[in-house]
């Protein structure tokens, strides 16, 4: 991308690397490093015209977005997003 002078990268990250819930510190910590690397490579890549985004998503309504966030936890954590549910795949 960058010999060609063009390009486009987009990272999925997640708000986990931005809200750090307790016990996640693994995913939380990785999907930080994953923000951090797409505003470093912003800038340097794209004086090259080479755009550098992330998606980051809260929870999504997943196998693993249901088994983490399953009973009383979800229906906490729902109740302090603006929608009030989940964000589907089809949405991201």
């Amino acid at each position: 991308m960058l010999s060609r002078g063009y390009g486009r990268v987009l990272n999925i990250s997640s708000q986990t690397g931005v809200i750090a819930p307790h016990g996640h510190a693994g995913y939380s910590s990785t999907k930080a490093g994953l923000i951090g690397l797409t505003k470093v490579l912003a800038l340097e890549w794209g004086p090259h015209s080479v755009t550098v985004n992330a998606v980051s998503p809260t929870v999504v309504n997943s196998a693993l977005g249901r088994r983490v966030f399953d009973g009383e936890e979800g229906t906490r954590f729902k109740s302090l997003l603006p929608t009030r549910r989940f964000a589907e795949l089809e949405e991201i």
